[in-house]
């Protein structure tokens, strides 16, 4: 949680808006508890797409995110291969 703190808060100082991160399942699956500040069940199939959402500031320096997107895989042709639940 501390690096995904330094990362967001280096960006915000930076004025980047978008970012696109590409990582392995179980480090998805903890940087999406990160942003949303709970233990749940995060779906990170391979070359599957996540999308966070800030809704603001809050949480020392983490801020607020919103799920929009979790293990999405639409985009391949034979869809979701294999997969991570965390």
């Amino acid at each position: 949680e501390g690096v995904l703190r330094q990362l967001i808060q280096k960006l915000d100082k930076e004025g980047v808006k978008h970012v696109v991160i590409f990582t392995h399942a179980a480090t998805n699956i903890a940087m999406a508890r990160a942003l949303m500040g709970r233990r749940e069940s995060v779906r990170s199939g391979t070359c599957s797409v996540g999308k966070y959402v800030r809704k603001g500031q809050g949480r020392e320096g983490l801020g607020e995110w919103a799920r929009l997107m979790d293990g999405e895989c639409g985009f391949l042709e034979k869809g979701e291969e294999v997969s991570s639940v965390g």
